[in-house]
This record gives C-alpha cells, structure tokens and sequence, in this order.
C-alpha cells in the first residue's frame, strides 16, 4: 500500500496532464470546426450574392430593353443610364477579389477576419436586395407611366384626327 501511495502523485499528475491534452484536443477540434463553418458560410453568401448579381443584370436588362421602346427620347436616356453591364461586372470583380483574397488567405486568416468577410457579403447581399426591390418598384411606377402615356397619344392622336376630319369638312 505504501508503494501505491508513493506512485499516487505521479499518477494524478498523468490524469492531469491527460485531462489537459484532451481538453486542447477539444479546443482546436472545435476552433478548426469553426474555421470550416466560416470558411463554408463565406462561399455559400458569394454564391448566393453572385446569383443575386445575375437575377438583377437579367432585370436591369429587361427595364432597359423597357424604357429603349418607349417613345420620348428624354426617357430612353433615363434607361440607358442603368448600365446593367457595367454596374454588375464592377460587383462581380469586387465578389471575385473577395474569393481571391479567401483562397490565399484562408490558413492565415484569423475567424474573426473570416466572419467580418462573410458578414460584409451578408451586408453585400442585403444591399442588393433592397436595390432590387426598389428596381421593381420602379418597373411598376414605369408600367404606369407607360400606359398613362400611351394613353395620353391616344388621345392625342384622336384630337389630330378629329382637327383633320373637322378641318376637311369645312373646306367641302
């Protein structure tokens, strides 16, 4: 029993140390999980923004096709201002330099530069979704401008023709 006691210390201290070295295990199993979430969240929000990009190209492109007919010339020039070509390619680069900077520095990266990049393309995304909505409105306020013009031709076609038939009626 003596013997036992004496071997005691050193074999509480050896839990000790053991206890230690699981609980770092835990703890860079568990930082190296975290990593791979942020890492994983990252990419899926860059994918999801560069869909958004595309959905909004492809209606920036329709609103410009839009306006290009409608008949007043200062409201083409409104259309063609959009730019959807340009304006989407500046933010796919931008969205590009963020996946370059994720692929070179992804090992480097502290998690909390991994969030706050991820969390800038949730800002990102949310931005454009707001842009989108208010571009949706503006097509509707268009769709009514449009009608309200036409209608507006309509009539105006209406009172020249009425003018005509009234002008070449009194000449007989």
């Amino acid at each position: 029993m003596a013997n036992w006691l004496a071997w005691y210390p050193w074999a509480l201290a050896g839990l000790v140390v053991l206890a230690l070295l699981a609980l770092m295990m835990v703890w860079v199993s568990s930082r190296t999980r975290r990593r791979e979430l942020a890492i994983r969240a990252f990419l899926d929000t860059a994918d999801a923004l560069e869909q958004d990009l595309q959905q909004c190209k492809k209606k920036m492109q329709r609103i410009e096709a839009w306006v290009a007919a409608l008949p007043s010339e200062d409201v083409r020039r409104v259309g063609f201002s959009l730019n959807s070509e340009a304006s989407v390619q500046e933010a796919l680069k931008l969205l590009l330099s963020q996946r370059i900077w994720l692929r070179d520095q992804h090992e480097s990266a502290s998690l909390d530069q991994l969030n706050s990049a991820s969390a800038n393309l949730d800002k990102s995304r949310a931005s454009l979704t707001e842009h989108m909505t208010k571009l949706e409105s503006m097509r509707i306020e268009l769709e009514r401008a449009k009608g309200t013009l036409e209608d507006a031709y309509r009539s105006q076609d209406k009172m020249r023709s009425a003018v005509i038939i009234q002008g070449s009626s009194s000449i007989h």
